[in-house]
């Protein structure tokens, strides 16, 4: 026989000591919890996976640094200019991995770089790396070498001595890459040192004009690109 404190009621007394109700809240919590971690288990992700290769020397490239950026949805609209959301560094093998949350972004660029050599930069889409959905690639890192040009006005004419030049190679828009315009050198003393970089194993084209005692005469040279090293050329007129 039950004794029960005023104010309880048989039915109260006995939902909370049958074992059908212990049962049955049991399944509820663990129905709670199930549905929470599945849940935070649909969050979306972004994976982003890869190697990273010197094409020259055909080796993986160790400890270049990969930086992900996106225009990010700041205040109802996505901010023009990019945040940088993660970065990592490739392993001894070339070998990287991004695991993160889902971001909300317009656009996403993968950026990698490592002292000597050009960057390497593509941009993915949305649909590339939507929620859940891996994507793998292969990146290129070409490696640089240098050309130091002198040019050198040796016998001077007098002062309507000129000369023009330029350096040309198949290189990507850069700082300091041998993509010149035109550079004019006027004056019987005209002395200038241009250092700039190539892609190694590449061929860089020099070109240059002399005006001088009323003549010209066209001239060119080509320069093999070096691996990680510097190639001389002395221009004298």
């Amino acid at each position: 026989m039950f004794s029960r404190a005023e104010g309880t009621s048989s039915t109260d007394i006995i939902m909370t000591t049958s074992p059908l109700f212990k049962a049955m809240l049991s399944v509820l919590i663990l129905t709670i919890i199930t549905t929470v971690f599945s849940c935070r288990k649909e969050e979306g992700r972004i994976r982003i996976s890869g190697t990273v290769t010197d094409p020259l020397q055909q080796i993986p490239v160790a400890d270049a640094e990969v930086t992900l950026t996106g225009k990010m949805l700041q205040g109802g609209s996505f901010n023009p200019d990019p945040s940088v959301i993660t970065m990592t560094n490739t392993a001894s093998d070339g070998s990287f991995s991004i695991d993160i949350a889902q971001v909300r972004a317009s656009e996403l660029t993968i950026t990698i770089r490592k002292r000597a050599y050009f960057n390497a930069v593509q941009t993915l889409t949305v649909q590339e790396v939507s929620s859940d959905k891996a994507y793998e690639g292969s990146w290129l890192l070409h490696p640089e070498g240098w050309v130091n040009l002198r040019v050198q006005n040796t016998t001077p004419g007098g002062a309507s001595d000129l000369i023009t030049y330029r350096i040309f190679s198949d290189n990507p828009e850069c700082s300091n890459c041998c993509n010149s315009d035109y550079v004019q050198g006027p004056g019987p003393q005209y002395d200038n040192t241009v250092l700039c970089r190539s892609s190694a194993g590449t061929t860089a084209k020099v070109l240059w004009n002399v005006h001088k005692w009323n003549f010209s005469r066209a001239d060119t040279t080509y320069l093999n690109i070096p691996l990680f090293d510097t190639v001389y050329y002395h221009i004298t007129y």
